[in-house]
């Protein structure tokens, strides 16, 4: 497991490092919080994350992001906090400072009880409210493989994002 942490840490440098050498339009740094669901867990997923995002002269949207969250379980669920990290790959159509998307994900996670790793996908839509600051809605569901144990699951997220684009 930690070798895709590790995957994720140089996917956050790399990142980083093209929005500040200044190959894409707009370089982003947010907050995230949301609901994260899978099996009998239910729970609040809070984070941070930096991304790139550029639209084109013909509205086309496209952008990546790297997220790491703390996820923490309800009072109903017997499940351990964890962590977890994810890439997105976005792309969709932007008009009017509205862009409406599709996403795929890659997501690990690190908890007590278990380490898991997964692809999926979603889908999103992010308001430009201002020159510099942005609100952004997504739902991600990533198909799971848990590592220590021989079970699968769905992780389902409904996430809120408060950008900073600079």
């Amino acid at each position: 497991m930690n070798t895709l942490f590790k995957t994720l840490l140089v996917a956050l440098m790399l990142t980083l490092a093209s929005a500040s050498a200044g190959t894409a339009k707009e370089a982003e740094f947010y907050l995230v919080g949301g609901t994260s669901s899978h099996g009998d867990y239910d729970g609040t997923r809070m984070g941070f994350g930096f991304g790139t995002q550029k639209t084109t002269d013909s509205h086309i949207y496209y952008g990546a992001n790297t997220n790491m969250y703390m996820d923490s379980a309800d009072s109903t669920s017997d499940s351990a906090s964890s962590y977890s990290g994810s890439i997105n790959l976005k792309l969709g159509m932007e008009y009017n400072r509205i862009a409406v998307y599709g996403l795929v994900t890659i997501m690990a996670t690190m908890s007590e009880n278990y380490d898991a790793y997964g692809f999926g996908g979603g889908a999103g839509i992010e308001w430009q409210a201002f020159d510099h600051f942005a609100i952004a809605a997504e739902y991600k569901a990533v198909s799971m493989t848990q590592l220590d144990l021989d079970e699968d699951y769905t992780d389902s997220d409904m996430l809120v994002y408060l950008k900073y684009l600079y």
